[in-house]
């Protein structure tokens, strides 16, 4: 081959390669297509702990492939639980997440409020820190300038002058002072505010952020539609309860609430909420038996050493030394009321009438019909779920040897249909705010018991009587006796049925016997030693209970708590 040749060879090549990367570019161009859009949190099924979020994406993608970086994403996500699905002429490629450590750095408006409303009063601190200095400054110069006259003297009226000047002068710097002083804490305590404020909205801000990375392909320009839903970690939600009597003769009102709470960094507005009683963080798989080994148990002989015995004498003498602690109890009663209902007006509309409740294989989910905003601010909001009317029966019982009050029990029957979970209750009676309870459905039977509150109108007493008090002596033996009178009086203007429990005390020693000797037809319990009577007193009527028992042991044993 001749050099023309071999020259024509290489032209045609060159033009070749440079038709084949021209036509190359726009598919790498449309390969590496990439657009940001945010995700719309449109529902959320809310579990006792973590949440569903559900998002939609609507976009615009070009021909080619398209990878959609969706961002608005919550960094405490659930990796396992991401779904897409794609809607449109596109085929969906593959998902991936990532956190965004770099997004979301644009401040909010209120941010930027609070900001400016901080450096506003920052200049105020320091325009009247300046002013206090200054005028410190001219009272230690005036001070320090007392000497007057020098050697030659002055006169009287020169004197006086110069005294009413110090006076004056001195008395306008302190007052500026004290003024300025008082201004300065002031401005102190609201800068600090808002450096609290700002802390806390910062501290939200300072989670990070993620985004679902999807890659979707397209022969043409198309419209995309994507639903998403994952499961977040920072979510939940907890059951709370108001019980209300009007009277003891009405079915009990059930107000069936929810506190939901959430901080995934990324804030639920205007969403349907879906509360659902599950808690999928307690996982779902079956816990499987293993063998049980039985062995037997040989103690290793311990050396004390002589350090030890120096630690162990110390903290004897601390413990002799210490103060007795001091029992506390906390007041529940004076929790605050909730809402006053309305009187003579028609009642208004709320959330729990537009609730829809649905049973699925494993839960129960209440629909909550309204849309609600959750702020990502772990802050809980109250949710209405239901409005019950549970048939409820009332009596009275009381325990006098731990306490002479009576207490009005409701007792609610069918509470099963309602798909009560464990959770405080306030409990309401006539409108009143009573104090607070524990609704725990699972540690109860078919009836559900209410304490409702003390009624003062029902007089009790507990006293031992000392003519029935005895102590005797036969051989080996010694008997004990113990006799008390529990009296009730009903004051109120109709009948009542109480409950009244005592108790014996109960030996599990076969030397030690005990024998009630008087109960007044009370119900025994042998086992626990507790005696119940069911009583019914009508108006203004007053009953006598007596209770006697004995004791036999032997005489050379002493048996403590008679």
């Amino acid at each position: 081959m001749n050099n023309f040749s071999v020259a024509r060879s290489r032209v045609f090549t060159a033009i070749f390669i440079a038709f084949l990367l021209l036509f190359s570019v726009p598919f790498q161009l449309r390969a590496q297509s990439r657009k940001e859009v945010s995700a719309t949190v449109k529902e959320v099924t809310v579990f006792l702990q973590r949440a569903q979020v559900f998002s939609s994406v609507r976009t615009n993608i070009s021909a080619g492939e398209t990878e959609v970086a969706i961002i608005n994403v919550p960094s405490q996500l659930d990796a396992a639980s991401l779904q897409v699905e794609a809607k449109g002429n596109a085929m969906l490629l593959n998902i991936r997440y990532e956190n965004d450590y770099l997004g979301g750095k644009t401040k909010p408006k209120d941010v930027i409020q609070v900001e400016d409303s901080l450096q506003n009063y920052t200049n105020q601190i320091r325009t009247v820190t300046d002013q206090i200095d200054i005028f410190r400054k001219e009272e230690t110069m005036i001070l320090a300038n007392q000497s007057i006259g020098g050697q030659k003297g002055v006169t009287l009226d020169d004197l006086e002058e110069i005294a009413d000047f110090f006076r004056q002068r001195l008395t306008s710097i302190r007052t500026n002072i004290l003024k300025n002083e008082i201004k300065l804490k002031i401005l102190n305590e609201k800068a600090q505010n808002l450096r609290n404020q700002l802390g806390e909205v910062n501290s939200r801000r300072a989670l990070p952020t993620g985004r679902i990375l999807v890659n979707v392909s397209a022969e043409n320009a198309t419209p995309l539609n994507l639903e998403i839903s994952y499961v977040v970690y920072n979510a939940g939600w907890q059951p709370t309860y108001d019980l209300r009597a009007t009277n003891t003769k009405s079915p009990m009102k059930l107000f069936y609430k929810a506190n939901v709470y959430q901080n995934t960094g990324v804030s639920w507005n205007n969403v349907n909420l879906t509360l659902a009683t599950t808690n999928p963080s307690i996982g779902a798989t079956k816990p499987e038996l293993q063998p049980w080994y039985l062995y037997f148990y040989t103690p290793t002989p311990r050396v004390t050493t002589l350090s030890e015995v120096s630690v162990t004498s110390a903290s004897r003498k601390r413990n002799r030394l210490a103060k007795p602690a001091v029992n506390q109890s906390i007041d529940v009663s004076a929790a605050p009321p909730a809402e006053m209902e309305g009187w003579g007006a028609e009642a208004a509309d709320v959330v729990s009438d537009y609730t829809q409740t649905t049973e699925s294989t494993l839960s129960v989910n209440f629909k909550i019909g309204i849309p609600y905003s959750v702020p990502s601010d772990g802050k809980r909001q109250l949710v209405d779920i239901q409005q019950l009317d549970v048939p409820a029966t009332y009596k009275y019982a009381a325990t006098p040897k731990l306490s002479t009050d009576a207490f009005l029990l409701a007792q609610l029957t069918g509470w099963d249909e309602y798909n009560i979970l464990p959770g405080e209750a306030n409990i309401f009676l006539e409108g009143t705010f009573t104090g607070k309870t524990v609704l725990n459905p699972q540690a109860t039977g078919d009836t559900l018991q209410v304490s409702l509150g003390r009624d003062k109108r029902v007089v009790i007493s507990r006293e031992k009587v000392k003519e029935l008090q005895s102590k005797s002596l036969l051989g080996n033996t010694r008997k004990e006796v113990r006799g008390f009178v529990t009296t009730i009086r009903n004051t109120k203007n109709e009948a009542l049925e109480i409950t009244l429990e005592d108790q014996i005390p109960v030996s599990n020693n076969k030397e030690i016997e005990v024998e009630l000797e008087e109960g007044s037809n009370g119900n025994l319990n042998k086992d626990t030693g507790k005696i119940t009577w069911n009583l019914k007193l009508n108006p203004n009527e007053t009953k006598k209970i007596p209770l006697r028992f004995s004791v036999k042991y032997p005489k050379n044993q002493v048996v403590p708590g008679l």
